[in-house]
């Protein structure tokens, strides 16, 4: 690809899928959440008590879907050993 060409939709998936798997926090589109907290519905992530800006659309932090899911996990994990 030449510098001055725009990106094909399949390289901007391709870098899109690369930030999302990388070690650093990114923004996720509620479409991106959902798949990435197993594919649930993003109607159904919007039901959820994750927090959210509504920029451009609805958007989640990556570290913040993270710390959702440790802090149930790590409830329930309490729940099942007291």
């Amino acid at each position: 690809m030449s510098t001055d060409s725009p990106m094909s939709r399949e390289e901007r998936q391709a870098l899109r899928a690369a930030i999302i798997a990388g070690p650093g926090d990114c923004v996720l589109s509620a479409d991106e959440a959902a798949v990435f907290l197993g594919n649930i519905h993003p109607a159904t992530l919007r039901k959820l008590d994750v927090p959210r800006a509504d920029v451009a659309g609805t958007k989640y932090l990556k570290s913040q879907l993270l710390a959702y899911v440790r802090v149930r996990l790590s409830a329930r994990i309490l729940e099942s050993t007291g």
